[in-house]
Formats: structure tokens, C-alpha cells, sequence
């Protein structure tokens, strides 16, 4: 059995358990860079700033005093979107200034170099997001220990173990996202009035909601001529696998409605919109469903969802801050044995970034003739991420599969995607978003942080 004596690890093993950590944090920074850069088009993009991390050495720290340099650096050069704020605290009176300076902070590390949990949960009382790190915590018996003591309450501690360097990296990547979600505007466009969620939004992530009516994205509408959403439109059609008989004056009247979106994103400074096309369509049966606004705003790093859901434009943000891909909106999913039918609404072509290749896609008029719809030909043999997102229930459940192929549906602006499921999915599939590749790990770490209860496979 291991002994759990010794609190610190040797440099020898710290250099070890930290190799690649630096290769590791350049593609993690990479997804936190991706789209965060003011945008050089219409779509309108903010750059988000630096976590703000408090790194605490908390306890005895005889012996380690080398290793609290090295753990610093190794941590400064992995996660160059997070600004660490050192604390040693060797001391009652230490601790407790340190608990105290965390209200500036987005966050904390503490390392605990001797391996007790009580400091730990004094900083645990400051209720800020907190990564725990302890050698011990490979003890069942202390990690059962810490989690039910004093801090058992707080659902924003997350431990991970010093010898565990991609645990520590994923936790300490979530700061940067929370950073983010806290310096997100959404803008909702739709008939309802302020509800709990806009509210809870504001609890849970620190993101603001903005709200206008679709009368008021018309005004805008109606003051953007043709000729301005001609080049738009043109590119929409050149960038097409096959055009399927839209007209062009359909394709016209989506690029004029994205500038309008744009605009007033632009105005709220907000880099997320949340439509109900309904809302639009009530206000004017001149302005089109936004399928093709959606599509040039999530390829170009901003994030645009449909039905004017907070909870899915919450989640697909998330997304976008962790993975630095857009994410899609989920409508159902058709269980068989073996396999799955997963129907969507994926406005977008650039499912692996911004800066990435785009993958085939097909421009459609609606059915009712209100518009264009895009299906895009997503990648088989790849991971996908679905993620359902209840800010009521303070709840995050995600889950992964792999994709199988495309399959062509004939339901107004869905399309569907075969896939084969990683274990158990989220229940709520019809109010879900997904995303390429394999991140549930990752969200639930940053789920944890947020106070959020998460289920995954």
C-alpha cells in the first residue's frame, strides 16, 4: 500500500508527473483563444480577459519550499490565460488573509502540502470556485474525509490529486471558462418578458441577458439595403456544396438579417444570441427564418442559437469557451438498438473552429418558403459531446458518442446524424446542444466550479 506520509513529491517526480503539461496546455489554450479576438467582420466579437487565480500554499511547508517554485512556473507557463496570484500560508493568520483576498479572485488553487483538509475548507468558506490539490487525495479514505467535512456543502470544490498533472490542468482550464461565461452578454430576441432564467444566468454564470423584440431587430432590418447583403449572399453560395433551389432574393433577405442581428449585438455588446425565429416571423413575414445568420456567426466564433432559449444559449456558450468550436442545437433523439438517430439544427460549417476547414453543406428553402436552412455534412468516426443545461435545477448532464454518417430528414430545418452512443446520454435530448469531440470530462470539472450537479457517462 502506498505510503501517505510524505506530503511533497520529490522534483524528480513532480518533473515526471508535469511532462507534457506545457504540449498539453497549448491546444487547451488554443480552444480558450479560439474566437475570442474582436471581430474583423460584421459579427461581432469580444475579447474576454485573464482569469484571476489565487495559487495557495497552504501548511507545513519544510522541504517543499523548491517545489512551490516549480509547481508556480509549471502552472504560469501551462495556462497562459489565467493570472495566478500567489499566497503562502504557513500560518492561522495567513490563511485566513488569504481566504479573505479570494473575493478578487475568479478562483483558487490550494495546494496542500501537508495533506490536512482543514485549510482547505476555511478557504472552502469564502464560497469562490476552489481546486483542492493534495498528495493525499490518492488516499481514498482522506479524499472521502475532505469531501464530507466542512466543505461538504459547497458544491464549488473540486479535488485532484499532485500526481495527476492533466487533472490539475482540466480543473484549472475551467477558471478561464468561468472568466468568460462572466463577460458574456446574450442577447434574447423574443416575445417573453424577463423570466428566471435570465435571472439565473446571472446567479450561476455571472452572464447577462439583454432583451428586444422582433419589431425592433425589423426597424434595423428595414434600414439594410439589398445591395449590402448581396456579397453575403454571393459568398453563402459560393462556400456551398450544392445550392437546392433557394431564390435569391431568400438568400438576399438572410444576409440583410444578419447585419441587423449583428447590429444589435453590437449595441448590447453581446457575442451570444438567442433567437425565436416565431417572434421574428410575428413581427415581420419580410424577415426570414435565421439559419444562415446563425451559420456565418458560429463559424466565425460567436455563438447563435434558435428558440430564444437562455438554457441552451447558457450551455452553447460553455461550449464555445471550452472547446473553442461551435456547438449545435439538438431537437431528439431516435433510440435502436445499438445505435442512435440524432435529429438537429447545426447552423454552421466550421464544426471544429473558426480557423479550422469547413465540412460540406447544402443550402435549402424551407418548406412554408419563409427561408433558407442549412444542413451541413458533419465528419463520421468522430466524438460528439451532447450537454443539457437546467440553470432551475442547477444541473449540467452530458454525454458522448461517436458519429456514424448523415442522415437527410424532411423536417422543416432539421437534419440527422447516426451515432453510436459512449454509454448513457442525457435524457433531455429534445433541449440539448452538442459538439465535436470528447469533452465531458472538462465540463464537469468546470460544472463542479459552478456549483452545478453533473451526471456523465
Amino acid at each position: 500500500m502506498r505510503d501517505y506520509s510524505t506530503a511533497c513529491l520529490t522534483r524528480r517526480e513532480l518533473m515526471q508527473a508535469a511532462r507534457g503539461a506545457v504540449a498539453s496546455a497549448a491546444f487547451l489554450a488554443g480552444a480558450l483563444e479560439s474566437g475570442s479576438a474582436d471581430g474583423a467582420g460584421a459579427t461581432p466579437l469580444f475579447r474576454k480577459s485573464r482569469a484571476r487565480v489565487a495559487l495557495v500554499f497552504a501548511g507545513d511547508s519544510a522541504g517543499c519550499s523548491e517545489r512551490e517554485r516549480l509547481v508556480e512556473l509549471i502552472l504560469t507557463r501551462a495556462c497562459p490565460r489565467v493570472e495566478f496570484r500567489i499566497r503562502r500560508a504557513r500560518t492561522a493568520a495567513d490563511l485566513q488573509a488569504a481566504a479573505a483576498s479570494l473575493d478578487e479572485c475568479d478562483g483558487a488553487i490550494a495546494w496542500m502540502l501537508d495533506g490536512r483538509a482543514e485549510p482547505a475548507e476555511t478557504l472552502a468558506a469564502a464560497r469562490t470556485p476552489l481546486v483542492v490539490v493534495s498528495i493525499r487525495h490518492e488516499d481514498p479514505t482522506v479524499r472521502n474525509a475532505l469531501l464530507s467535512g466542512g466543505i461538504a456543502g459547497n458544491r464549488r470544490v473540486l479535488p485532484a490529486s499532485s500526481r495527476d498533472w492533466k487533472d490539475i490542468l482540466q480543473a484549472a482550464w475551467s477558471f478561464p471558462v468561468l472568466r468568460a461565461m462572466k463577460e458574456t452578454t446574450i442577447l434574447a430576441i423574443a416575445e417573453q418578458p424577463p423570466g428566471p432564467e435570465d435571472r439565473l444566468a446571472r446567479m450561476v454564470f455571472g452572464t447577462r441577458v439583454a432583451r428586444i423584440s422582433g419589431e425592433e431587430v425589423h426597424a434595423i432590418f428595414r434600414s439594410i439595403g439589398a445591395r449590402e447583403g448581396e456579397e453575403l449572399a454571393a459568398s453563402w453560395m459560393r462556400g456551398a456544396q450544392r445550392v437546392e433551389g433557394p431564390p435569391a432574393d431568400a438568400l438576399t433577405r438572410s444576409a440583410r438579417l444578419h447585419l441587423a442581428l449583428c447590429r444589435a449585438m453590437a449595441e448590447h455588446r453581446a457575442d451570444v444570441v438567442a433567437v425565436d425565429c416565431a417572434a421574428l416571423r410575428r413581427a415581420s413575414r419580410e424577415m426570414p427564418f435565421c439559419c444562415l445568420s446563425h451559420l456565418q456567426m458560429n463559424d466565425e466564433g460567436a455563438v447563435a442559437v434558435c428558440r430564444g432559449d437562455v438554457n441552451l444559449a447558457c450551455a452553447q456558450a460553455l461550449l464555445r469557451h471550452t472547446a473553442g468550436r461551435p456547438g449545435f442545437l439538438c431537437t431528439g433523439l431516435l433510440r435502436s438498438d445499438g445505435g442512435a438517430l440524432l435529429k438537429h439544427s447545426a447552423c454552421m460549417s466550421r464544426p471544429n473552429g473558426p480557423e479550422r476547414e469547413s465540412v460540406p453543406y447544402r443550402l435549402r428553402p424551407l418548406p412554408s418558403g419563409d427561408g433558407v436552412y442549412v444542413r451541413s455534412l458533419l465528419p463520421a468516426g468522430d466524438g460528439v459531446t451532447l450537454v443539457a443545461l437546467d440553470l432551475g435545477a442547477r444541473r449540467l448532464d452530458c454525454g458522448c458518442a461517436t458519429t456514424c454518417g448523415n442522415v437527410d430528414l424532411s423536417e422543416g430545418c432539421r437534419t440527422g446524424l447516426a451515432v453510436k452512443p459512449r454509454g448513457t446520454l442525457p435524457e433531455k435530448t429534445a433541449h440539448a446542444v452538442a459538439v465535436l469531440g470528447d469533452w465531458s470530462p472538462r465540463l464537469q470539472r468546470t460544472a463542479r466550479l459552478a456549483g452545478l450537479r453533473s451526471a456523465a457517462a
